[in-house]
């Protein structure tokens, strides 16, 4: 059986795979998980310090060497060493070629999947490149229900992007925009500083409160922990908030303002899309850009539905190099659909989500 077909009976199985517990019960069998299982070499009674995957690939990332040493282990071993070696033949040395897809594509890791939130992986060839979420394709196979499930393509993908920039810096966006910078700089984080300060105050005298309660021995703590921790977890964040707000406002100036209402991002990310020599700098951009990019439905054959959000403000701010003003974001609904003929493959059409 290959691991695909291995993977999909363990879960029509109802056995529980790695990590079920971790991740509430939610985890899947995968094929990558069943590889994992079968090269792993503390079955055969030998644990490989070192010799995972994940380290061999951090010690790429990180440019070290990296040495697997080995350990006899003899109370572990489940198979015999022919068996094991059997289900792990040697690897044999494959003729280089060009990848399909992956990191060579400038959407590479941006577009995830509306339900699961997974990378949409990128497949196909030249001429028709593929998207689809390998998490939900693989619950499909295994015939688990899902809200949706389809497949997109890189353009579909692409002129949704284009239509959403497009709409992004339109004028009466722009506007929009540009109007919430000035008020931010006119009325500076005082405003905001003072609401977090109140409602931070606020946190702090009901959570005192609540432990005063919960000393009582005729109540108990049982009764007020649940409130206790989600109280504390709003102070964090509250305090988080404040100590953000307190950061920035020394760089809120009208210098700053007009550095960033001077900038016209719009025709640098044409420059950029149309010329996809350097995928890595395209994407470098985008994620400054982008807060998200989902693949949010498919409701017919040449029908794909996305969703994003920009936070035009972070961009703005490192593309004039000043400091960050505003941090709000705008997010557009965006339908595209197969054009009538090749010359417009993809027609695009949405609206802005308030």
């Amino acid at each position: 059986m290959s691991a695909g077909a291995i993977a999909q009976a363990m879960q029509l199985r109802g056995i529980p795979p790695p990590g079920h517990q971790r991740k509430g019960g939610s985890a899947l069998w995968r094929p990558a998980t069943v590889f994992r299982l079968i090269t792993n070499s503390i079955y055969r009674g030998v644990f490989t310090y070192h010799g995972s995957n994940t380290t061999k690939y951090k010690s790429r990332r990180q440019r070290k060497t990296v040495e697997s040493v080995e350990y006899a282990r003899p109370n572990c071993r489940l198979v015999s060493d022919e068996v094991w070696h059997y289900c792990n033949p040697p690897v044999t040395p494959m003729k280089s070629r060009a990848p399909n897809g992956g990191g060579i594509h400038l959407l590479s890791g941006l577009l995830k999947c509306g339900t699961c939130q997974s990378i949409i992986s990128i497949g196909g060839d030249r001429r028709s490149r593929t998207m689809v979420c390998p998490a939900c394709e693989l619950r499909v196979r295994m015939k688990i229900p899902l809200p949706w499930y389809g497949r997109t393509t890189v353009t579909a993908a692409t002129s949704a992007l284009m239509w959403a920039l497009e709409q992004l810096f339109s004028e009466s966006v722009r506007k929009t925009f540009q109007e919430r910078l000035r008020l931010r700089v006119t009325q500076g984080p005082d405003t905001e500083q003072q609401e977090v300060k109140t409602r931070l105050a606020r946190l702090e005298a009901s959570v005192h409160r609540l432990k005063r309660l919960a000393m009582n021995p005729e109540l108990g703590e049982d009764l007020f922990l649940p409130e206790l921790q989600q109280s504390t977890t709003e102070i964090r964040i509250a305090k988080a908030r404040l100590l953000s707000l307190e950061r920035h406002s020394k760089g809120l100036t009208q210098t700053v303002l007009a550095a960033q209402l001077a900038v016209d991002p719009l025709p640098l990310l044409r420059s950029l899309l149309n010329s996809p020599e350097n995928p890595c700098k395209i994407r470098s951009v985008l994620r400054r850009l982008l807060k998200d990019f989902d693949f949010i439905d498919k409701p017919c054959r040449g029908v794909s539905v996305f969703r994003l959000t920009f936070q035009p403000g972070v961009f703005l701010a490192e593309t004039s190099g000043t400091a960050l003003i505003d941090e709000s974001t705008v997010t557009f609904k965006v339908v595209t659909t197969r054009g009538p003929n090749r010359s417009i493959p993809w027609l695009a059409s949405g609206h802005q989500i308030e």
